[in-house]
């Protein structure tokens, strides 16, 4: 297990790369690496260690793999949203189209002299008050 004293570390930044031992450059690298200010020096870095240059290569497809999970995220997340939109709007076009029919059954049995208000509810599913309020439309 290696630890690094980051305050000595970060005090080294700028210092000639040549001047550094590999663990100095590990350090720098490690603080510094993601920081575009200092992406001359930490280029510089990279060049003069083998390890280094590796670690920035899987630094990049990692980065790279976490870009394409978030854009392959954010599409299945629209995906979802879309579906569920499109769920909503079918459930509540089918609950408006069994409702209108409830109530032209009830107008149908109104008309065909049915005068149950309590059983016209019964069998079409609105109220009472819905069907009291379709009976005084007439």
């Amino acid at each position: 297990m290696v630890f690094f004293d980051l305050v000595k570390v970060h005090a080294l930044l700028g210092k000639p790369v040549e001047e550094l031992s590999k663990l100095e450059k590990w350090g720098l690298f490690l603080s510094y690496a993601d920081d575009e200010r200092y992406s001359q020096y930490i280029d510089g870095l990279i060049k003069s260690e083998e390890g280094i240059m590796n670690a920035k290569s899987s630094l990049c497809t990692v980065s790279q793999d976490e870009i394409n999970w978030v854009r392959q995220n954010s599409i299945f997340i629209a995906q979802r949203d879309r579906n569920t939109i499109m769920q909503n709007a079918v459930k509540q076009g089918l609950e408006q189209g069994l409702r209108q029919k409830a109530v032209e059954i009830a107008k149908k049995m109104l008309s065909m002299n049915i005068c149950d208000v309590e059983k016209i509810a019964e069998a079409t599913g609105l109220s009472v008050a819905e069907v009291e309020s379709i009976a005084e439309q007439g």
